[in-house]
């Protein structure tokens, strides 16, 4: 083979190696933060940053607690990428320690990078409870502010695409067609709903999302209340329990709506799982 095909070729390798050769990792709290940062990544074509999901909750998240393990690697990440408090508040103490311990090892190459929640947050989606607003992948607007911060944080010119406007639309739309009342698992998409439909009183939530919550008598007066109208729309979480009491108020004339809160179904897109919550709701007969 001529010499010179065969440098070119040496060369395109070795090029197409160098960015994984001095690639940096940065790790997740959450694994709706690195499916993010993945989306910025590749919209801005970059090849050299390494995504790491350090903790991975299982079951109820407003029951999970991170194990020994999970927090020896938080404590020790070269670059953690951290979400609101009001989503991981067991974050909080470990963030303390991370600043203890680098303070404590001169030149320690350790950085946290802090995802807080806007100011607006609470005035575009209000809430009686912060917690709920730390779901930041089911508030458009608050995902595409975090979305933009990440991007500063990953990447030097960044190309920021986000648009919040089209599904909080199409899911008021929606909203507006619906009459029965509608009951939530838990509050994690109550503030949204509320902001989007024109009858907030329709739409109640069982639980709020601080950890280890139960649910209230107040909640339960409400479904009470709600079961005097022919028909109920129960949008029951995957990932959050529910109770025998109440799965035994589900009537056949309801409508139950099965959805994980939890998890975008679509890595690729910024809000994938609103758009299937979307579909389930257009699929209602009222």
């Amino acid at each position: 083979m001529n010499k010179t095909i065969v440098l070119a070729i040496y060369s395109a390798l070795l090029l197409s190696c160098f960015p994984l050769t001095f690639a940096t990792t940065f790790s997740c709290t959450h694994p709706e933060i690195c499916r993010m940062a993945r989306i910025v990544l590749r919209e801005n074509h970059i090849n050299n940053i390494v995504l790491e999901d350090m903790v991975l909750p299982s079951g109820d998240p407003h029951e999970f607690e991170p194990s020994v393990q999970d927090i020896k690697k938080l404590l020790h990440a070269t670059n953690l990428l951290v979400g609101p408090l009001e989503l991981n508040p067991w974050m909080k103490n470990i963030a303390g320690l991370r600043i203890q311990e680098k303070n404590k090892i001169k030149n320690k190459k350790q950085l946290t990078y802090q995802l807080t929640l806007p100011n607006f947050a609470i005035s575009i989606y209000p809430s009686t409870e912060m917690e709920a607003l730390g779901h930041f992948w089911l508030y458009p607007q608050i995902y595409c502010h975090l979305k933009s911060t990440l991007a500063t944080i990953l990447v030097s010119k960044k190309t920021l695409l986000c648009q919040s406007e089209n599904i909080e639309t199409k899911l008021a739309s929606e909203l507006k067609r619906i009459k029965s009342p509608i009951v939530l698992t838990h509050d994690a998409l109550l503030p949204l709903l509320k902001k989007l439909t024109a009858n907030s009183n329709q739409i109640m939530a069982l639980k709020g999302s601080t950890h280890h919550g139960e649910v209230p008598a107040k909640a339960i007066k409400k479904v009470y209340d709600a079961l005097k109208a022919p028909k109920i729309i129960w949008i029951l979480e995957d990932n959050i329990a529910t109770s025998e009491n109440i799965k035994n108020k589900i009537r056949s004339t309801d409508t139950i709506i099965r959805i994980d809160t939890a998890k975008s179904p679509d890595a690729n897109s910024d809000f994938s799982l609103l758009e299937t919550f979307h579909k389930k709701l257009q699929e209602i007969k009222e």
